[in-house]
């Protein structure tokens, strides 16, 4: 039986939560990949180098171009690749990975409940018909999502925000363990540009900034892919460039250069202004979700209440009029280091599945990554174990 074997929903895209997956899977190098799912012209090269198991769906082209036509199948598919046979599942889940049923012990990451489902109307951006459409699956993958949620041993997530979200709807306490960023390289000055870095999606607002950009006459550069592209671009003036695909060396440049990072959306937490800080640029953000645990206001970046047009141009123009201290916004992004991610995983790979009341422990209390933490010391291999607060985790 393996040691330890690391899953994801679907290898079809470059997002946040496919970069995190990209992380645990050089955290873990020797491990196997499970995923529904895997087209790597679509997601990022380097998954390349990994062991990559994929269910049977991968058969059929049209899911792995666009995976969600395959959204019916998946719950089926992610039964059949079970369960795991390793010591700990390490998941990834943004929709189904947390499902996975195992031989050892479970610890998913779970971003986010899937926001199609618990979310849709802000998914889809407040679109009737497409709520409408999607609206009698709900109840049923609903209801599968729950049953699925309680499966895993350990809840992770990346924010405050999204653990209140995984209670609020599964009835789990989630620990927090802040995602990694990819550090980025700082500039000696900011270019004329403001940057969007997202997935043209409805719930992202981009076209907020894209209007924004126009009405206060200056440069902005979207990068990203999605089904919004074609209406984004109608709305977007001269000024504005759209790229796709890019290669991480220019991604660097961009966020080294621009004035500011510009989230429209509410974010779960929100890689984009955390890796903007690390280029020593700052962050223009709506006050919701995870920016407020991101971005210090008036020190790593600009908060705007209102999602109008507006509001976004207010707060871009107050970015871009004041300067900005550097090596305070590096300082401030040094807490999502991939180190330190890495070595939490690590910690709760070697140590979790001795202490797990599921697995036969005594348990760790609420917060288990926090009590090995305190401890730190290779618990698993101990003869001895420190006397902790029992939980069922």
């Amino acid at each position: 039986m393996r040691s330890v074997a690391l899953a994801h929903d679907y290898l079809t895209q470059r997002g946040g939560a496919e970069r995190v997956f990209l992380a645990m899977a050089r955290a873990f190098p020797d491990s196997p990949l499970l995923t529904t799912l895997y087209e790597p012209e679509r997601t990022y090269p380097e998954f390349a180098d990994h062991e990559i198991e994929v269910s049977s769906l991968q058969q059929v082209a049209l899911f792995r171009r666009h995976f969600k036509t395959a959204l019916p199948f998946f719950p089926a598919a992610i039964r059949s690749m079970g369960p795991v046979a390793a010591r700990v599942l390490l998941s990834s889940s943004t929709a189904f990975a947390h499902g996975f049923e195992t031989v050892g012990c479970h610890v998913a990451y779970v971003h986010s409940p899937p926001h199609w489902l618990w979310e849709s109307r802000r998914y889809t951006g407040g679109r009737r018909g497409l709520s409408t459409c999607a609206r009698p699956l709900l109840g049923p993958f609903r209801h599968h999502d729950v049953r699925a949620a309680q499966r895993p041993h350990l809840i992770l997530t990346n924010s405050r925000h999204s653990a209140h979200k995984i209670h609020a709807i599964y009835g789990r306490t989630a620990e927090v363990l802040p995602p990694p960023i990819r550090a980025r390289r700082a500039a000696t000055s900011p270019g004329d540009f403001f940057l969007v870095v997202a997935r043209l999606l409805p719930y992202k607002n981009v076209h907020l900034v894209v209007q924004a950009a126009e009405r206060l006459g200056v440069r902005l550069v979207v990068v990203g892919e999605g089904p919004e592209h074609a209406r984004l671009v109608e709305l977007a003036g001269p000024g504005t460039e759209f790229r796709s695909r890019v290669p991480e060396a220019e991604l660097d440049e961009l966020y080294a250069r621009c004035l500011a990072a510009v989230v429209a959306g509410e974010e779960d937490l929100g890689l984009v202004p955390i890796e903007a800080n690390s280029a020593g640029r700052p962050t223009v953000c709506h006050a919701r979700g995870g920016a407020l645990e991101t971005v210090l206001p008036d020190e790593t970046g600009v908060l705007f209440m209102e999602q109008r047009v507006e509001a976004v141009a207010e707060a871009m123009a107050a970015a871009a009029g004041r300067s900005w201290d550097s090596a305070r916004l590096q300082r401030h992004a040094g807490r999502w280091s991939e180190e330190c991610f890495a070595d939490r995983l690590h910690l709760l790979t070697e140590a979790f599945p001795s202490w797990c009341r599921r697995c036969g422990g005594p348990g760790l209390g609420p917060r288990p990554l926090e009590a090995l933490l305190r401890t730190r010391q290779p618990l698993a291999r101990s003869s001895e174990r420190p006397a902790l607060v029992e939980w069922a985790g």
